[in-house]
C-alpha cells in the first residue's frame, strides 16, 4: 500500500515492491551496497498513516517503525 499516493514532476517516494526490484536488477545487496554510494536504510511509500516500512539494505530485510520515529533517508525514484 502506498501512503503517499504522489508522483511529482516524475519522482516520487518508491514502495517495498519497487525497491525490490531495484535491488534486483542493479544487483544490489548487503554486502555491496556501500560501495554502490547507497546509504544504510531507506524510507518506503509502503506502510499506513502511522507507521511506515524502512528498507534496511545492510541486513537485506524490510523493518516496520513509527513515523513518528523514523530518522531515515529518502532516495527517490523516478518515471522519467
Amino acid at each position: 500500500k502506498d501512503i503517499w499516493g504522489q508522483i511529482t514532476d516524475g519522482w516520487f517516494v518508491p514502495s517495498l515492491d519497487e525497491w525490490s526490484a531495484f535491488k534486483g536488477e542493479l544487483g544490489i545487496d548487503k554486502n555491496n551496497y556501500n560501495d554502490r554510494g547507497l546509504s544504510l536504510e531507506y524510507w518506503s511509500s509502503s506502510g499506513s498513516l502511522d507507521s511506515v516500512y524502512i528498507i534496511m539494505l545492510s541486513f537485506d530485510l524490510y523493518s516496520r517503525q513509527n513515523i513518528i520515529e523514523a530518522q531515515n533517508f529518502v532516495r527517490l525514484s523516478t518515471t522519467l
